[in-house]
């Protein structure tokens, strides 16, 4: 039984001397130590700092406890050596007590972390953000929040929260609204006290207009919402947000990455997001039960969240948005948007695709093992002894699919190719825009996640050319491109917390050509927010340091290929939406 228990302390000692490292660079040591870790113990499983103390105070003078944000574990210094020994033996071997339900397992550290460093993002306000605490009172709290009915039909479900709209409906999937399309119901009169209320607070100079648009949010225990920017061309600065019924923390994180702040909003208090923190920092809710807090007298501690309801105010903006932060402006980045030149599309490529394949290489092809279906039954029907020919094979992963075919192709990156020619395959180099092969030759193609590749249309429509010229008359060819629209589906998927990302505003951020084109860089996972982006792949390979590589992407619209594919002379057989993907199968007549 001993060594069964042995194993098992050891495994778990293991196990947490590896958090610690990675998350906070704090080894554990078998040395006894006046620091120690409490595993098991932590803000994420409900514990304070004053739970701490009266827990384990009796083993003699505590001089610090540290409370970790998102961790189930804490760290306890004694003032002196004899006090944390006798802790640690009392409690070394796993134990459910009153402070977890869990076992408690008790280590010894070399240092403990720094507050200033663990609890800054929980003292700082971004800039542009104002909270004006009591701006109502709890008579009109009441009044306010029973005039709501969020339940009745004209609410929307929205991540298993209730939301309701007045004056426009905000769409949670672009942060935007349609402004040709106000609803019938605007701004609730019981609203009109806001008027007064500016002017009795010192904001008018700060808000000059009354909204013309209200979204309601009925959160519950649990429920959050995704950090987001509200679209910069839709609405004025600043936004407003009333909390009614409970607190809540709301995260803030600046665009570039280089900040973050949980920020406590008070029940009854006006949220005012001006300026920067307006224009360039995601604001969002995190999806749980309770919210960790900063008192200034007992540090950090939990706070149990209650039934809340949010009204965020804005006001519809008429023309573009003209602020100073043009690497999150959609106004900024549509109007220096412009169509490349044949010289800055080939640069673009060159150093977005081609060059990046030949980098990710490896890691790429390690991530590419299933056909799509779709793609595997259009192979299966083909006749006997087929030929086949796969432009931008990539790793090859369609050639045995169907081992009746001749299935032959290639790709622009020589590394995949090379990788193909160790399997055995039948490949060859070449450019999409040039396939070094006779016309009428294939009795099929599938160009499969090639064509948002390129740059330009016209370079789009010169690859669909070679491939409607190498084919057979009769012949299909079966083309596969990334979709503007993602919602749903397995590129955004959902979170841990069941909240679908599509809701997540991108962090924007932006290249410049030399010849001016702008391409924004997008934030994987999300929903596309622009046509020509450039996307993220963060290249992880064992004994290699973490890069981050952008490619290139065209996003298309719907019906986009379709008319494409008809311009250079196909019949178009089928059309349809493959999982986050346009694909048209077309014939040669």
């Amino acid at each position: 039984m001993s060594t069964f228990m042995d194993r098992k302390k050891w495994k778990k000692t293991k196990k947490y001397s590896n958090i610690l490292l990675k998350d906070l660079e704090i080894k554990v040591t078998s040395e006894p130590k006046t620091n120690l870790v409490l595993c098991n113990a932590g803000l994420l499983t409900g514990i304070s700092e004053e739970d701490v103390v009266n827990y384990f105070g009796h083993y003699g003078q505590i001089d610090n406890v540290v409370m970790v944000p998102k961790k189930s574990y804490c760290f306890i210094v004694f003032r002196d050596l004899d006090s944390a020994i006798d802790c640690f033996a009392s409690m070394t071997l796993p134990s459910v007590s009153s402070l977890s339900k869990d076992p408690l397992y008790i280590l010894y550290v070399e240092d403990v972390p720094s507050k200033h460093d663990l609890y800054k993002n929980y003292s700082c306000i971004p800039p542009g953000v104002i909270i004006v605490e009591n701006f109502i009172s709890e008579i009109e709290e009441l009044l306010l929040s029973n005039s709501f009915d969020v339940k009745d039909n004209s609410g929307q479900e929205l991540s298993h929260r209730m939301v309701k709209h007045f004056g426009y409906e905000f769409d949670y999937s672009t942060n935007n609204v349609n402004k040709n399309s106000p609803l019938p119901e605007g701004v609730p009169e019981e609203f009109n006290f806001l008027k007064e209320r500016f002017h009795e607070n010192n904001l008018n100079n700060l808000i000059t207009w009354f909204p013309n648009q209200l979204t309601v949010n009925c959160y519950l225990p649990g429920q959050g919402i995704p950090p987001h920017v509200d679209t910069h061309s839709a609405f004025e600065d600043p936004i407003l947000s009333l909390s009614l019924l409970s607190d809540v923390v709301m995260e803030f994180e600046k665009c570039d990455k280089q900040n973050k702040a949980s920020v406590l909003i008070p029940r009854r208090s006006l949220l005012i997001i001006s300026g920067e923190a307006r224009y360039y920092w995601t604001h969002g809710i995190i999806p749980r039960k309770s919210d960790v807090v900063y008192d200034a007298v007992i540090g950090l501690c939990t706070k149990s969240r209650e039934k809340r309801i949010s009204c965020t105010f804005r006001k519809i903006r008429t023309g573009n948005c003209y602020c100073n932060y043009s690497i999150a402006c959609d106004s900024y980045l549509s109007s220096h948007t412009q169509t490349p030149t044949e010289e800055a599309a080939a640069r673009i490529e060159n150093e977005f695709v081609h060059k990046v394949y030949e980098n990710i290489s490896d890691h790429f092809s390690s991530t590419r093992h299933s056909p799509w279906p779709a793609v595997r039954n259009f192979l299966k029907s083909l006749t006997f002894g087929s030929i086949v020919v796969d432009i931008g094979c990539g790793n090859g992963k369609y050639f045995d699919v169907n081992s009746y075919n001749f299935h032959f192709g290639g790709d622009s990156c020589n590394k995949l190719n090379l990788i193909c020619a160790d399997k055995g395959m039948e490949v060859f180099q070449f450019n999409c825009l040039n396939v070094p092969l006779k016309d009428n030759v294939a009795d099929a193609v599938i160009c499969i996640a090639v064509l948002h590749h390129l740059s330009k249309e016209s370079r789009r429509i010169q690859a669909l050319k070679e491939i409607f010229r190498i084919l057979k008359v009769g012949g299909l060819a079966l083309i596969y491109v990334w979709s503007k629209k993602q919602n749903s589906t397995s590129y955004v998927g959902k979170n841990a917390n069941n909240v679908n990302k599509s809701n997540f505003s991108p962090t924007i951020n932006k290249y410049k050509d030399k010849s001016g084109i702008v391409l924004p860089i997008h934030c994987n996972k999300t929903e596309f927010q622009h046509i020509d982006v450039l996307v993220p792949w963060t290249l992880r390979l064992k004994n290699v340091e973490e890069t981050q590589y952008l490619r290139y992407y065209h996003l298309f619209e719907e019906t986009e290929l379709e008319k494409m594919c008809t311009e250079i002379g196909g019949e178009i057989v089928k059309s349809y939406y493959d999982d986050g993907n346009w694909c048209v199968l077309f014939k040669k007549s």
